[in-house]
């Protein structure tokens, strides 16, 4: 695995799951810790724990370019390379 591992799971199951090379989380607070804001998550990224807003996650990917999925907000665990969303409803946009 060259990228992260994403898994997006709601209470029906993993509603997705591939690996990518970047994936973009729409976060409840920015580094300013005002409402709102995006995170960026690559290989390697820092062991985290974010919570998220309604809205669109990005996920880049060389073979298949860059797919959306529509979340109802929730939580985002970074670890070992791999993001794991906890959410309502994850919809393909």
């Amino acid at each position: 695995m060259n990228g992260v591992l994403f898994r997006a799971v709601t209470p029906a199951g993993c509603a997705k799951q591939c690996e990518c090379e970047s994936v973009i989380l729409p976060s409840a607070e920015n580094e300013k810790g005002l409402e709102g804001g995006f995170l960026g998550i690559r290989r390697g990224h820092v062991q985290s724990v974010i919570a998220l807003s309604k809205g669109t996650v990005e996920l880049k990917a060389s073979e298949e370019g860059c797919l959306r999925l529509e979340i109802a907000g929730g939580f985002a665990t970074v670890q070992d390379n791999v993001v794991t969303v906890i959410t309502e409803s994850a919809v393909k946009l």
